[in-house]
Protein backbone atom coordinates (compact mmCIF):
# COMPACT_ATOMS: atom_id res chain seq x y z
CA UNK A 1 0.00 0.00 0.00
CA UNK A 2 2.54 2.32 1.13
CA UNK A 3 6.85 2.28 1.62
CA UNK A 4 7.96 3.51 4.22
CA UNK A 5 11.15 4.54 3.24
CA UNK A 6 10.49 7.43 0.72
CA UNK A 7 6.74 7.37 1.98
CA UNK A 8 5.10 7.66 -1.41
CA UNK A 9 1.46 6.99 -1.07
CA UNK A 10 -1.35 6.92 -4.06
CA UNK A 11 -3.23 9.96 -4.24
CA UNK A 12 -6.81 10.18 -2.86
CA UNK A 13 -9.60 10.35 -5.20
CA UNK A 14 -10.64 13.98 -4.41
CA UNK A 15 -9.13 17.38 -3.35
CA UNK A 16 -9.61 18.02 0.23
CA UNK A 17 -11.48 21.26 0.10
CA UNK A 18 -14.27 20.88 -2.70
CA UNK A 19 -13.99 16.76 -2.83
CA UNK A 20 -14.02 17.42 -6.70
CA UNK A 21 -11.97 14.76 -9.08
CA UNK A 22 -8.71 16.14 -10.46
CA UNK A 23 -10.57 15.28 -13.69
CA UNK A 24 -13.62 17.41 -12.83
CA UNK A 25 -11.48 20.36 -12.28
CA UNK A 26 -8.28 20.02 -14.52
CA UNK A 27 -4.96 21.24 -13.47
CA UNK A 28 -2.76 19.14 -11.21
CA UNK A 29 -3.00 17.76 -7.60
CA UNK A 30 -1.01 19.98 -5.37
CA UNK A 31 0.36 19.42 -1.78
CA UNK A 32 2.06 22.60 -1.44
CA UNK A 33 2.27 26.50 -2.70
CA UNK A 34 4.01 29.18 -1.33
CA UNK A 35 1.14 29.77 1.35
CA UNK A 36 -0.16 26.48 2.35
CA UNK A 37 1.53 22.66 2.35
CA UNK A 38 0.01 19.78 3.32
CA UNK A 39 3.19 17.28 4.26
CA UNK A 40 2.76 13.36 5.10
CA UNK A 41 5.46 12.52 6.85
CA UNK A 42 6.31 9.79 9.87
CA UNK A 43 7.26 11.13 13.28
CA UNK A 44 11.19 10.33 13.47
CA UNK A 45 10.99 12.89 10.04
CA UNK A 46 12.69 16.42 9.70
CA UNK A 47 9.54 18.86 10.09
CA UNK A 48 9.80 20.84 6.78
CA UNK A 49 8.68 24.08 7.51
CA UNK A 50 10.22 25.47 10.63
CA UNK A 51 9.66 29.45 10.33
CA UNK A 52 5.82 29.35 8.93
CA UNK A 53 2.71 28.70 10.74
CA UNK A 54 2.15 25.25 10.97
CA UNK A 55 -0.17 22.58 12.65
CA UNK A 56 0.72 18.90 12.86
CA UNK A 57 -2.13 16.14 12.99
CA UNK A 58 -1.46 12.70 14.81
CA UNK A 59 -2.52 9.72 11.69
CA UNK A 60 -1.26 6.70 14.15
CA UNK A 61 1.87 5.70 15.97
CA UNK A 62 4.12 5.89 12.78
CA UNK A 63 2.70 8.12 10.39
CA UNK A 64 1.99 12.78 10.98
CA UNK A 65 0.75 15.18 8.73
CA UNK A 66 2.02 18.73 8.77
CA UNK A 67 0.06 21.57 7.53
CA UNK A 68 1.70 24.57 6.29
CA UNK A 69 0.04 28.43 5.98
CA UNK A 70 -3.09 29.92 7.20
CA UNK A 71 -4.43 28.10 10.31
CA UNK A 72 -8.18 29.05 9.59
CA UNK A 73 -7.95 27.26 6.31
CA UNK A 74 -7.34 23.69 8.05
CA UNK A 75 -10.71 23.64 9.49
CA UNK A 76 -11.91 20.43 11.80
CA UNK A 77 -13.44 18.97 9.12
CA UNK A 78 -10.17 19.18 6.69
CA UNK A 79 -8.18 17.46 9.28
CA UNK A 80 -10.30 15.12 9.98
CA UNK A 81 -10.59 14.40 5.73
CA UNK A 82 -7.13 14.55 5.99
CA UNK A 83 -6.74 12.19 8.74
CA UNK A 84 -9.90 9.51 6.86
CA UNK A 85 -7.42 9.80 4.08
CA UNK A 86 -3.61 8.85 5.11
CA UNK A 87 -5.26 6.16 7.50
CA UNK A 88 -6.53 4.71 4.33
CA UNK A 89 -2.99 4.88 3.11
CA UNK A 90 -3.66 7.79 0.11
CA UNK A 91 -2.44 10.85 0.03
CA UNK A 92 -4.59 14.07 0.42
CA UNK A 93 -3.97 16.85 -2.15
CA UNK A 94 -6.01 19.97 -3.04
CA UNK A 95 -7.08 21.84 -6.64
CA UNK A 96 -5.63 24.99 -8.31
CA UNK A 97 -9.13 25.94 -7.85
CA UNK A 98 -9.07 25.94 -4.25
CA UNK A 99 -5.34 26.44 -3.36
CA UNK A 100 -5.99 30.34 -3.90
CA UNK A 101 -3.76 31.17 -6.44
CA UNK A 102 -2.52 29.02 -9.60
CA UNK A 103 -5.54 29.66 -11.65
CA UNK A 104 -5.87 32.05 -14.70
CA UNK A 105 -6.81 36.00 -14.01
CA UNK A 106 -9.23 36.00 -17.23
CA UNK A 107 -11.46 32.88 -16.89
CA UNK A 108 -10.37 31.34 -13.41
CA UNK A 109 -9.18 28.25 -14.96
CA UNK A 110 -6.17 26.47 -13.67
CA UNK A 111 -2.89 27.41 -15.33
CA UNK A 112 -1.04 25.12 -16.62
CA UNK A 113 2.34 25.70 -14.99
CA UNK A 114 1.77 26.42 -11.40
CA UNK A 115 4.91 28.05 -9.90
CA UNK A 116 6.28 27.39 -6.40
CA UNK A 117 4.15 24.50 -5.93
CA UNK A 118 4.21 20.82 -5.19
CA UNK A 119 2.78 18.38 -7.51
CA UNK A 120 1.48 14.95 -6.34
CA UNK A 121 1.81 12.15 -9.55
CA UNK A 122 -0.65 9.48 -10.68
CA UNK A 123 1.78 7.29 -8.95
CA UNK A 124 2.33 9.25 -5.54
CA UNK A 125 5.32 11.12 -6.12
CA UNK A 126 6.13 14.39 -5.12
CA UNK A 127 7.44 16.99 -8.00
CA UNK A 128 8.17 20.71 -7.33
CA UNK A 129 7.42 23.29 -9.91
CA UNK A 130 10.35 25.92 -10.12
CA UNK A 131 9.88 29.78 -10.23
CA UNK A 132 10.40 30.45 -13.63
CA UNK A 133 9.59 34.11 -15.22
CA UNK A 134 7.36 33.16 -17.98
CA UNK A 135 3.53 33.33 -18.62
CA UNK A 136 2.67 29.30 -18.63
CA UNK A 137 -0.95 30.11 -20.18
CA UNK A 138 -3.69 28.80 -19.24
CA UNK A 139 -5.80 25.04 -19.77
CA UNK A 140 -9.25 26.35 -21.06
CA UNK A 141 -8.70 26.53 -25.01
CA UNK A 142 -11.96 29.11 -24.84
CA UNK A 143 -10.00 31.23 -22.95
CA UNK A 144 -7.57 33.84 -24.55
CA UNK A 145 -4.61 32.95 -22.42
CA UNK A 146 -4.95 29.40 -23.70
CA UNK A 147 -1.57 28.01 -24.42
CA UNK A 148 -1.13 23.91 -25.24
CA UNK A 149 1.21 22.45 -23.06
CA UNK A 150 1.52 19.41 -21.45
CA UNK A 151 4.33 18.20 -18.40
CA UNK A 152 2.27 14.61 -19.07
Amino acid sequence: MFDLKTLVLPPATECIFCGKTIEQVGGYRLTATPFIGLYVTTKTGEPFSKNQQKQLIDINECFQVQLRGDTTRWSPQITKKIKEQVTAGYHPWFCQSCCGSHTCKICGSPINYPMGCERLTDDGKLLHFPIIPFNPGCCNPQCENYKYWSLG
